[in-house]
């Protein structure tokens, strides 16, 4: 994988790490996720305006970014719901495991991308990590109720998660072959958070409203660099093959569980550690390809 890429993969994992500390504590629901959206419109529309200018869209790019722009609005919704049904431990390595393992599974067999046999054991590793840090446990009845989730009503939420997320890596492939990568993912993540809009409306009450509001800082730094880590792998899209930055994106669980250990206290554990560790090799695995 070049150095490039993986520089760009490695600080969008660090934003992306932030920006869901951040989240985590929010109770607006969708409607944070909505604001945080309007966020990165405003933030980001000077930058979008310069850029535009200079990388007119082409005819053949419109309809990528309408799909990207889709399959983003469904991932923000799906993980509104994953989150609100099911615990973080368990619904997050469901939703972040599921993306690579079907991008790894589509680029074999579809796209017919040239992986070395040292990034299709990184990936494997990788995913594997993701999937042991939620799983991560010193009792069984612990580890059985997250194995159970990836069958049970609450769990599919963070599956469609993942699904989404394996969907909009696809297209963005594609798309960033025909538009600039930071005009094609600033389109993304405003129309698919426009998309969320009806869902917004139909929240009964004033509370979300009152309870994001009472965040700004925190809608404010999450559409900032929600917005900043994107922009950062669609670029590494064009010098990767795009299993290799699906997986490698997935070192943002690592620096998320780090945090997670050293700003909010929660308990680190050998299994845990041990988890983050494969990632951190798989990635390694992975930058050495």
């Amino acid at each position: 994988m070049p150095a490039a890429a993986l520089g760009l993969v490695g600080a969008g994992a660090v934003l992306h790490a932030v920006w869901n500390l951040v989240a985590k504590g929010n109770r607006g629901g969708v409607v944070f996720f909505w604001l945080a959206a309007l966020a990165t419109a405003v933030a980001y529309a000077p930058a979008f305006a310069l850029r535009v200018t200079s990388h007119p869209i082409a005819p053949e790019g419109w309809p990528w970014i309408a799909g990207s722009a889709a399959v983003h609005g469904a991932y923000l919704w799906s993980l509104h719901a994953a989150y609100r049904r099911a615990d973080l431990s368990v619904a997050y390595p469901i939703a972040r495991g599921t993306g690579p393992a079907i991008v790894f599974i589509v680029s074999l067999a579809a796209l017919r991308e040239p992986l070395s046999v040292l990034g299709i054991l990184g990936i494997v590793t990788v995913v594997g990590g993701v999937y042991a840090v939620g799983f991560a446990s010193r009792t069984a009845s612990s580890w059985q109720r997250r194995a159970a989730a990836l069958i049970h009503a609450d769990g599919r939420y963070a599956l469609l998660t993942g699904l989404c997320v394996a969907g909009y890596t696809l297209v963005d492939r594609e798309g960033v072959r025909r538009v600039d990568p930071m005009v094609f993912g600033y389109l993304s993540i405003v129309l698919g958070g426009l998309l969320l809009t009806p869902l917004v409306l139909r929240q009964g009450g004033t509370r979300p409203w009152r309870q994001s509001g009472a965040r700004t800082w925190r809608v404010a730094v999450v559409g900032v660099l929600m917005a900043g880590a994107y922009f950062m792998v669609l670029f590494a899209f064009r010098l990767a093959p795009t299993a290799y930055v699906a997986a490698a994106r997935e070192l943002s669980t690592v620096l998320g569980a780090a945090l997670g250990m050293t700003v909010l206290g929660e308990p680190a554990g050998v299994a845990r550690v041990a988890a983050a560790a494969a990632i951190a090799a798989g990635v390694g695995l992975i930058a050495l390809a």
